[in-house]
């Protein structure tokens, strides 16, 4: 089996009733598997509720990738908690997981230019879905494009020379990429030829108006932020497993340990 749970082997002692029960067939191979069973003391044993990367570092260690550990990790833990000796029962490792959505924050621009991988008429460089870590060299600067034509401007303000730089919070100035421009871009940038046109008022849906467009030449033009609905988030993030309830072996009228004590009466 490719799950590394039971040799093909083995399969042939496994008894036909529990083969026409997949749950049942699921806990006869991870109940008996040391590794799987070592994961679900350390469940119940650890100090807090572990978030998903380190149930996976603690399953692979740096075996792989880290994307590839975190998906094994969650398949590890979703076929444990499907596991049970009898539909009343708990599942062998059952585990509630808490998946929030994030939404990306907008569009944010690296203004460097890639060396070698440039698009035809864009002047900047990478997009990114969230602002520049702190401490970063360069910053990346939120993209707006414009309702009327679509061309792009990075928002930010201008230094105490008039020139243009990244904002900390809402921007000042716009800037858009343009051969006939004056002014430059930092050496950071990239130095591009950039026209900067100051912001004139926001609109109460967050839309950057301009007096003209540099591009279009429209007046009282729209510059609209690159925002995603959580609908289209990219990613879900899996935060937190909880061992809940376990089915944990225990001599008869034992009580739970530590944390596990408040609950007791809940188990049979």
């Amino acid at each position: 089996m490719r799950l590394g749970l039971a040799r093909e082997s083995e399969l042939a002692t496994i008894v036909d009733p529990v083969r026409k029960t997949p749950g049942l067939l699921l806990h006869q191979l991870i109940a008996t598997h040391p590794r799987l069973v070592e994961l679900r003391t350390w469940l119940f044993d650890i100090a807090k509720y572990p978030t998903l990367d380190e149930v996976a570092q603690h399953l692979y260690a740096s075996s792989g990738t880290v994307e590839n550990r975190r998906r094994a990790a969650e398949a590890v833990l979703r076929l444990a908690s499907l596991a049970r000796v009898d539909p009343e029962k708990l599942p062998f490792i059952p585990v509630r997981m808490h998946a929030f959505v994030r939404a990306p924050l907008g569009v944010f621009v690296d203004p460097r230019p890639q060396t070698g991988s440039g698009v035809a008429g864009w002047a900047w460089g990478r997009l990114e879905l969230l602002p520049a870590p702190e401490g970063a060299e360069c910053p990346r600067l939120p993209l707006l494009v414009c309702s009327n034509c679509g061309a792009p401007y990075l928002e930010g303000t201008l230094d105490g020379d008039g020139l243009p730089r990244a904002s900390e919070r809402a921007g000042t100035h716009v800037f858009h990429a343009a051969a006939s421009a004056s002014t430059k871009a930092p050496a950071l940038w990239g130095g591009q030829s950039v026209a900067v046109v100051e912001i004139s008022s926001m609109d109460r849906h967050g839309n950057r108006v301009l007096q003209t467009c540099a591009k279009c030449g429209i007046e009282k033009a729209k510059l609209r932020t690159l925002r995603l609905s959580p609908r289209l988030a990219l990613s879900a993030i899996l935060d937190t497993v909880y061992p809940h309830l376990g089915e944990m072996p225990r001599p008869a009228g034992a009580k739970l340990p530590g944390r596990w004590a408040p609950v007791d009466h809940l188990f049979g």
